[in-house]
Formats: structure tokens, C-alpha cells, sequence
């Protein structure tokens, strides 16, 4: 390896941020993520929004869900195994991803990055959704991933958006739900399916030119579980009644609901890959998130 390969990869991760497009993001959490949301937590809750109690767990660095979802309820709350926020400046987000591995110069750099492009989606997000956003006002906090630092029986409802793919322990994740939410309360968690043609949680060029390769041992993946929803729904039965399953496709529409619902990769899944793959079920294959709805007994 040559002297020159680090700084290569890290102009290759720069660029990559320099391409991500704060308007496309913004109408995507908006429209696919929050108004869809919106519209479930509204049919599966049992009392007006405004009278219940949110958490979001894992909420993210821009914390959009937390914006949005603010004015609906009587209160929200964002967490996150993140230990900054964008709303802590650029000096804290430079100095964590510093404390992540990265050199200095790439820290400020990514931090200032990450403050212009997010300065123009929270404009876009404001613009769209008409919610004027005040970043010190929203309760937001970090924790490690295992105990929430909440009392028992705190929430009437608890969401997630690609969150369950990165838990290791399933079973203690669904425990510690259980104990933040109310007798009666909504647990509401979509989560990207490993076993998509994406669920590798890799650059689109790679697995677009791969298909499923992480599947068929091409390249590898870090930072994700092998659950499959079945897995999922067993965990979650252990502490709470799952009330419906659902197959979601990038855009967040319901295979269940929706007749525009796309199976991601449909054209790439050729018949050899296919034969290849055939201890998967198809539609494991072609669905590129699962959505489990759950409640806990009164």
C-alpha cells in the first residue's frame, strides 16, 4: 500500500458528501418518512396524538422525525447512540468524528460539510413541511444502546426507521421498549431487510453492480444483523402483540396497502442469481424494508 491510498479513500469519502442532495433528502423525510408515519401512528393510536408522548429511537444527527412529529404531540423525545447532533455546532460534530478515527483535517472538513448541506435541507424541511424549526428547544439525547435513560412506562408511543437492522440483541432491545412504554402503548419500527438487493448497507454503485452480493459472498458488511421478520415478530411477541407485519419498498409504501409498491431489484434478480439464492424466499429478495406495528398488553 502506498502512502498516497488513505488520502485517495478519503477524497472518495469527501466527494460523496459533497454529492448528497439536501433537498432530495428533505422531500424523502418528509414525504415517505414523517406524512406516512403520520398517517399510521394516527390510525393505530387509540387517543388524539396531541394528548400522547413519542419516542424516537434513534433519531440521528439531523433529527428530523423529532421536528416534525413536535407540533402533533404533547411531547417528543430523540435518541440516539449518536454522541453529537447537528444543532451542537461544528466544532462538537468535528470532534466526534475525530474521536470515530478521523484525521483532523478530514473532521473539520466533513463538519463543515455537513453544516452547509444541512443548513440548506433544515431551509427545505422548514419550507415544505411549514414547521419553523428551533434546534434548542427539542429534547434530544445520547445513550449506549442498551439502557434508555428514561423511567419506566414513559411513552405512549415508540418509533424507529432503520434502526432494528443494527441491534445485536434483539431479545434486550425489545425489553427495554417494553419498560418505556405506557400498558396499552404503540411500538412502530421499520427496518432495512439485510436480505434486499441494498440491505448490505453499501455504496448503490457497488451493489447494483453486485446484486445481492453480500448474499453470495462477494463483499462483506459490518454493523448489521441477519434477522429475518420472522425473527422479528418472535422478539417483539415476547413482550408485546404484534398487530400487523408489512412489506415497505423505498418510497415507504405498503405492499399490504399500496398498488404502486416497487420490489426493489426486480430487474437484476436474473435467473442465475436466482438459482443461486434459492434458499431465500422471493419476496425476502425483492422487499427492501419490513414495518412491524406492536402494542403492549394493558
Amino acid at each position: 500500500m502506498t502512502s498516497s491510498q488513505p488520502w485517495r479513500r478519503a477524497l472518495g469519502n469527501m466527494a460523496r458528501l459533497l454529492q448528497f442532495d439536501p433537498i432530495q433528502r428533505a422531500e424523502h423525510d418528509y414525504h415517505n418518512v414523517f406524512l406516512k408515519g403520520l398517517r399510521d401512528l394516527q390510525k393505530f393510536t387509540q387517543r388524539p396524538l396531541s394528548e400522547q408522548d413519542l419516542l424516537i429511537l434513534g433519531c440521528g444527527y439531523t433529527y428530523p422525525e423529532v421536528i416534525l412529529y413536535t407540533p402533533h404531540l404533547r411531547r417528543v423525545v430523540g435518541l440516539d447512540v449518536l454522541a453529537a447532533f447537528y444543532r451542537d455546532g461544528i466544532r462538537a460534530t468535528a470532534k466526534d468524528i475525530h474521536r470515530r478515527g478521523g484525521r483532523w483535517i478530514q473532521a473539520w472538513y466533513k463538519a463543515l460539510i455537513f453544516a452547509y448541506k444541512y443548513a440548506r435541507y433544515y431551509d427545505h424541511l422548514a419550507e415544505i413541511s411549514g414547521t419553523r424549526i428551533q434546534h434548542h428547544t427539542y429534547a434530544l439525547f445520547s445513550y449506549d444502546g442498551y439502557t434508555m435513560p428514561v423511567p419506566e412506562n414513559s411513552f405512549d408511543v415508540v418509533i424507529s426507521n432503520a434502526v432494528l437492522e443494527h441491534v445485536m440483541d434483539m431479545d434486550r432491545l425489545v425489553q427495554e421498549l417494553h419498560r418505556v412504554t405506557r400498558p396499552g402503548g404503540l411500538s412502530y419500527h421499520l427496518w432495512h431487510n439485510y436480505y434486499s438487493l441494498s440491505g448490505g448497507h453499501v455504496h448503490p454503485d457497488l451493489y447494483t453492480r453486485l446484486p445481492w452480493g453480500h448474499l453470495r459472498g462477494l463483499y462483506e458488511t459490518r454493523g448489521v444483523n441477519r434477522l429475518r421478520p420472522e425473527d422479528i415478530v418472535a422478539s417483539f411477541s415476547r413482550a408485546f402483540r404484534v398487530e400487523a407485519l408489512y412489506h415497505v419498498d423505498a418510497q415507504h409504501r405498503k405492499l399490504e396497502e399500496d398498488p404502486d409498491f416497487q420490489p426493489e431489484g426486480a430487474d437484476l434478480l436474473s435467473e442465475e442469481i436466482r438459482q443461486e439464492l434459492a434458499e431465500y424466499p422471493e419476496d425476502l429478495l425483492l422487499t427492501r424494508a419490513f414495518l412491524i406495528v406492536a402494542r403492549k398488553p394493558v
